[in-house]
């Protein structure tokens, strides 16, 4: 993702006998997610802050009534924090828009200002907007189903969830995997290790089928993993109920979920997308 940086152009001007003095300062903001880093490309369901980060390293009190909208709320809301010059923001559905942001700041508080001037009347600030743009997009979603013993294909694709069954002693066969990407480039790369054939099968992309039907042969591992852009925003998380152990702990990213070499037949998984 790229950085993001808006500019506030603020002009001070002092009055005096008829006589303007203007000394202009730069502000710089930061649109970060909730693991600080900064964005302008965020997905529905993302979190984080927008601060003022004033470049001559001034704190927060030397900042005048900053603000920040969203032009479009429903794309995504923006509340301020407190009453300094934090703000938070939560994407709420796909789409662009735009953060309006206006704010003053000086290199001085007002009341310093004066100490510092005495010979001074007034003390205006003046701000001006800048706009910038965030794009939300929708979240990847995956889809998979299971041939298993008995039953055969599951009824239907899974987007979340428990696929297969637990405390019936039957084996997976096969395994479908499917990724939306939103528009995103990059894919879902899959390998099964089975009963007789091992890991020969080798990595299938998006849409496949790995292990066999009809055979009466048993899955015993899972391995999976994203490709691209995709990979850039998301883990693809799984976990896998086997013979004898029961749920094993989540694995992501290409480890091995399940067992070799054990005979040990998989009786259900779960897969999932986690935002990094």
């Amino acid at each position: 993702m790229k950085k993001i940086f808006g500019t506030i152009c603020v002009v001070l001007v002092a009055f005096q006998s008829g006589i303007t003095t203007q000394a202009a300062f730069l502000e710089n903001i930061s649109i970060r997610d909730s693991k600080k880093r900064e964005v302008n490309q965020v997905f529905v369901g993302d979190k984080g802050d927008i601060i003022f980060n004033p470049l001559d390293k001034l704190p927060s009190e030397k900042i005048y009534g900053p603000n920040i909208q969203s032009l479009n709320k429903n794309i995504v809301k923006v509340e301020k924090i407190g009453n300094g010059s934090r703000f938070s923001w939560t994407a709420l559905k796909a789409g662009k828009t735009n953060f309006d942001v206006t704010g003053t700041h000086s290199k001085e508080t007002i009341e310093d200002y004066f100490k510092w001037n005495p010979d001074k009347k007034e003390f205006m600030l003046e701000s001006l907007s800048k706009l910038n743009d965030i794009t939300v997009y929708n979240r990847p979603t995956t889809t998979y189903s299971v041939h298993g013993q008995n039953y055969g294909w599951s009824q239907g694709s899974k987007s979340s969830g428990v696929i297969g069954t637990t405390g019936k002693s039957l084996r997976l066969e096969a395994l479908s995997l499917n990724i939306n990407t939103q528009g995103l480039g990059g894919n879902v790369e899959f390998r099964v290790h089975g009963q007789n054939y091992g890991w020969s099968q080798g990595w299938k992309k998006n849409g496949q089928t790995l292990g066999t039907t009809g055979r009466s042969l048993r899955l015993e591992a899972v391995e999976m993993k994203l490709t691209g852009e995709v990979a850039k925003h998301f883990d693809i998380a799984y976990r896998v109920h086997g013979q004898s152990y029961g749920w094993q702990n989540w694995k992501k990213n290409g480890e091995t979920a399940g067992t070799t070499r054990k005979s040990l037949r998989l009786e259900a998984v779960e897969i999932k997308l986690v935002r990094k």
